[in-house]
């Protein structure tokens, strides 16, 4: 299956801004977290960590929280987003 991920915010920086995912079917949440800290890993030599953090992970525009156990579909789409600063 595929899945669109896009970040915002500095954690862009570290795992790309858009792209698109070919994961196993049955692929859950933090099987996708898990692929991607690894990737950030090898990538900028540093843990990134995704589901547990202070990020905003948004799947086809709904909030879910830390529930990593999420399935997810072909043609999802994962948002990954730093906390906002602001006032």
């Amino acid at each position: 299956m595929k899945v669109i991920v896009r970040a915002f915010g500095p954690v862009m920086e570290i795992i790309g801004r858009k792209r698109e995912m070919e994961l196993p079917a049955d692929s859950t949440l933090g099987d996708l977290a898990s692929r991607l800290e690894e990737e950030a890993r090898i990538r900028v030599g540093r843990a990134q960590k995704i589901v547990g953090s202070d990020l905003t992970i948004l799947v086809n525009g709904m909030n879910i929280e830390a529930l990593k156990d999420r399935g997810l579909k072909d043609g999802d789409h994962v948002d990954i987003l730093s906390p906002f600063v602001g006032g």
